[in-house]
């Protein structure tokens, strides 16, 4: 085999042809410009119709549009409040029976939920980056300084229904609810008696079952 006749069979070797693997690649790469490719359920999103929010599967989507909806369909069986969310009466239920298995380690307290300890934690550290800037009292938490602030600006944001009544925060309107419906959710374990407020409730057990 002569040098030249070498290099030709090289050549041909080496240069791809009609059918070889580089030109069906290529073929196939350009058929498929233009194209939609496929998602996995896993990888599908779901749109709400009202407010365009995407979320991961249908059971969430269900769930953001009961915010809509106003829809509560899990009741408690104790005192009738309703809820969006199974889990919800679950953790909801906590404060009738008085139950908190999540503990702090520094210093005891107990909380009927995962979230509150965690939020709790925080208030051990020396980190409060939120600061008013009418008075300079630094907090933990954002949403504490939020609350803070409507003692300057005298915002009451939550109405009462019934009475018409503006309150700054919105476990306070929910308190003040409980004097028109006369819900009392929090139940002594010891004698039985029922509070409308857990404060109430801890104040009633220090003096009267306090030797128990």
């Amino acid at each position: 085999m002569t040098w030249d006749t070498y290099h030709h069979v090289i050549s041909l070797k080496t240069t791809p042809r009609v059918g070889t693997p580089d030109k069906m690649a290529d073929s196939q790469s350009h058929r498929t410009v233009g194209r939609t490719r496929k998602l996995a359920p896993s990888q599908r999103r779901h749109s709400c119709e009202i407010c365009g929010k995407s979320v991961k599967n249908r059971a969430s989507l269900v769930i953001h549009l009961r915010t809509h909806t106003k829809e509560r369909p899990f009741a408690c069986d104790v005192c009738g409040k309703a809820f969006m969310e199974k889990g919800h009466v679950r953790r909801h239920k906590r404060i009738h029976t008085n139950y908190k298995p999540y503990v702090c380690d520094i210093c005891g307290k107990s909380f009927n939920q995962n979230t509150n300890l965690r939020q709790h934690l925080l208030t051990h550290t020396d980190d409060k980056q939120f600061r008013c800037d009418y008075c300079g009292q630094s907090f933990t938490f954002k949403a504490n300084l939020q609350v803070h602030l409507r003692t300057h600006t005298n915002e009451k944001p939550y109405t009462c229904d019934v009475c018409g009544k503006s309150v700054a925060v919105k476990s306070d309107l929910d308190k003040h609810l409980r004097t028109h419906t006369k819900e009392r959710p929090y139940r002594c374990d010891i004698c039985g008696r029922c509070f409308g407020r857990l404060f109430t409730l801890t104040q009633h057990e220090r003096r009267i079952h306090a030797e128990m």
